[in-house]
């Protein structure tokens, strides 16, 4: 299901007013969007699916520990796995980015899923203080556009026309969205 971009959007950025390749171009919106999400490892939600709490389990051994759902946008509870689920006073670590970082700059005791953090993370659809980037929608749009483009094309791992490999089509422009709100800097 497409997060970032509705079906209307993307036909209307490619100037499409028939419903004749509505499949095709969704699947290209939400491959897009999957791999718009891996590159700026962020994660795209509906406000629905945003809402719920998420429960990780991380190692430690550091003074970090970093959910994968990011954004992160509040931290409700953080506790040692095996230690009866006592969790720490809010007062022993803070929020800082999309990790949690001891108060003291010590680090979290380590150890095989010794932490369990529950959080609520990723970018939502329509609350204003959670709403995805509007440089992640023209990435969606412009990877959209390309590979409609070059559907069947010589740059393509085509399945029914539709491109599947994007590193081919991925440009300047396109790097340069994705890393804008990227939570994985360098990735390209």
């Amino acid at each position: 299901m497409a997060k970032t971009t509705t079906l209307s959007e993307a036909k209307e950025f490619l100037r499409i007013s028939t419903s004749s390749q509505d499949v095709v171009i969704q699947v290209l919106i939400d491959s897009a969007e999957e791999y718009v999400a891996k590159a700026a490892n962020v994660v795209f939600k509906t406000d629905t699916e945003l809402a719920a709490e998420i429960i990780e389990f991380n190692d430690g051994g550091e003074q970090y520990i970093f959910m994968n759902q990011r954004p992160v946008r509040s931290v409700s509870s953080l506790a040692p796995t095996n230690d009866a689920g006592n969790p720490l006073d809010p007062t022993e670590y803070a929020l800082d980015g999309s990790c949690v970082r001891k108060s003291n700059n010590g680090d979290f005791a380590f150890g095989v899923n010794r932490w369990t953090v529950t959080y609520v993370g990723g970018y939502g659809d329509t609350d204003p203080a959670t709403i995805y980037p509007p440089a992640a929608k023209l990435a969606v749009l412009q990877m959209v556009y390309k590979g409609y483009n070059n559907r069947g094309g010589k740059n393509s791992e085509s399945g029914q026309g539709v491109s599947a490999n994007w590193g081919n089509l991925i440009d300047d422009e396109i790097r340069a969205l994705i890393s804008s709100f990227s939570k994985n800097q360098g990735f390209f």
